[in-house]
Parts: structure tokens; sequence; C-alpha cells
């Protein structure tokens, strides 16, 4: 059974991340208020928890994620939500956790470019398939989108999915040393 100064951490990641995978496949934006949630969780943890590394590990590993991001999001690479929630998990994870977070945020990314690339192909199957495997409101979600971006900008990819997987996975290995 998870601790529970651990749930006081996760749960409300969970949400957050949750959020930010509605909002990013229907808008392409994560908002400010979401990355905030998942900053403020940092403190609460560091008060609750504790964390094996020192305390400015978080701090120092949301820095420098921030500053390599800001690079990808002036070269058009990164959106700047994505930039922003990205900084803010890799303060949760830590140096310690730091490179398994980028790895599966990385893995998780070319998943989603892959499934955008293709659904942009196939929006038609993909809104069919939707409809028939997926809850309603997903399903809808994704129909009215086509995965596509609503702005009408070149093909974008939703990394906020991305790094909501980065955030999950980090959360189950936190559930799991409990």
């Amino acid at each position: 059974m998870p601790s529970p100064a651990t749930l006081l951490v996760v749960l409300p990641l969970l949400a957050a991340l949750a959020h930010v995978v509605w909002t990013d496949l229907g808008q392409r934006r994560i908002a400010n208020r979401t990355v905030a949630v998942v900053l403020a969780l940092l403190p609460v943890q560091l008060a609750l928890r504790g964390l094996p590394d020192p305390w400015w590990s978080g701090p120092l590993a949301g820095g420098l994620v921030l500053a390599v991001g800001l690079v990808a999001w002036r070269a058009g690479v990164f959106g700047g939500g994505d930039v922003k929630l990205a900084a803010a998990l890799a303060s949760l994870v830590g140096l310690g956790g730091l490179l398994e977070f980028l790895l599966v945020t990385t893995l998780a990314g070319g998943v989603v470019a892959l499934a955008t690339l293709l659904a942009a192909r196939w929006a038609p199957i993909v809104a069919l398939l939707a409809a028939r495997f997926l809850p309603v409101p997903l399903a809808v979600r994704l129909g009215e989108t086509g995965l596509a971006d609503p702005a009408g900008r070149p093909a974008s990819v939703p990394y906020g999915l991305a790094l909501a997987a980065g955030g999950l996975w980090w959360a189950f290995a936190l559930l799991g040393r409990s």
C-alpha cells in the first residue's frame, strides 16, 4: 500500500497529467496553471517524502531541461508549454531519475509522432477505430481533431502526451518504492 505522503504527490500529478493529455490533444496547448500544479508538487514532495538526492537535485534537473528546452523552442522544435512541463516534471524527478524520465519520454514521443503522422494520413480510419474502441469523450475528442493541429499550423506532435507518459512512469516508480 502506498504511503499517504506518496499519494499526496502522485494523485495531483496524475490529475494534472490527465489534463495535459486532454488539452494537448484537443487544442495543442498546455495550460500554465497545469504546469504550476506540477511544479508546486516539488515542495510537497520535499516536505512529505524527502528525496534520496540532495534538495537542489530537482531544481537543477528542471533548470537543465528548461535551458535545453528553450533552445529547442527557439528552433521551433518544441512548443513553449511542452518545454515548461518538461522542466516542471524534471524538477520532480531530480537528477537521479532524469535520464530514465527523458528516455521514457523520448520513446513515447516517437510513438506519438508516428501515431500523429499515421492519423493525418488515415484520419477517417482513426476516427472510426477511436469511436469503436475508446471511451466516448476521448473518441469524440480524437474525432474532432483527427489528431491534426487545431490551430491549422503545419503538422505538429502533441508532445504533452509523451511528457505525460514520462511523468506516469516516474509516478508508478514512486508508488512502487513507497
